[in-house]
């Protein structure tokens, strides 16, 4: 049910956007199906580098010269700082937009981030290496909000709803399990949600650096 984010710096920077009005209209949307407003947000954003990320991005934004632009990157990291979940180092300092997105598909590796997302000269620099970068340029296309919802209805097979959850174990600090049943009839279920919330930490935050 959740979807995870990745967004490089690039996204946020003034001069890395040619047409103004363009990224205006990208950064609206991101905003508005990101964090709808009648509904649940279906959506996390990586906070890179062990949570570095969402504090590297404050002085592009603090640059930005077209007012506009500012406010929307402005209330984009505002609503972002809502939902972020934090995802460990895998390499060393990234000092360009490449190097984020580098970085960004490394923790991808050991656990999926659903949409790892780029401006399009970043994404063609990695198309060699990572074909699953998409540009900001797409979000206007329905297609990049496919599979994106806030919720589900799983047939009763209890891998198909264990990995609706997968996403939420993941970055929760714990798991605590209330059910009158639990030691019943969906006791197979909680045991192997408990078993993918283990599995799946120690996969992302154990693996070697």
């Amino acid at each position: 049910m959740l979807t995870e984010f990745a967004l490089t710096p690039s996204i946020f920077d003034e001069d890395a956007h040619e047409d103004k009005e363009a990224w205006r209209d990208q950064l609206r949307e991101l905003i508005s199906t990101m964090f709808p407003r009648t509904s649940v947000w279906p959506i996390v954003v990586s906070d890179l580098y062990a949570g570095s990320w969402s504090s590297h991005i404050l002085p592009y934004i603090e640059r930005i010269q077209d007012h506009r632009a500012k406010k929307c990157c402005q209330d984009l990291l505002s609503n972002m700082q809502r939902m972020l979940v934090v995802r460990p180092v895998c390499g060393e300092w990234p000092q360009d937009d490449i190097a984020w997105s580098r970085e960004a598909v490394a923790t991808h590796q050991y656990e999926p981030i659903e949409r790892i997302v780029s401006i399009a000269t970043t994404k063609q620099t990695m198309a060699g290496e990572f074909s699953l970068i998409r540009s900001i340029n797409e979000v206007m296309d329905a297609g990049f909000w496919r599979g994106i919802e806030s919720d589900a209805s799983p047939r009763m097979i209890i891998p198909e709803q264990v990995s609706l959850l997968r996403k939420l174990c993941l970055h929760s600090e714990w798991v605590a399990i209330i059910n009158p049943y639990g030691f019943g009839n969906e006791q197979d279920f909680w045991l192997k949600l408990l078993e993918s919330s283990i599995s799946t930490t120690r996969k992302l935050w154990g693996a070697p650096r």
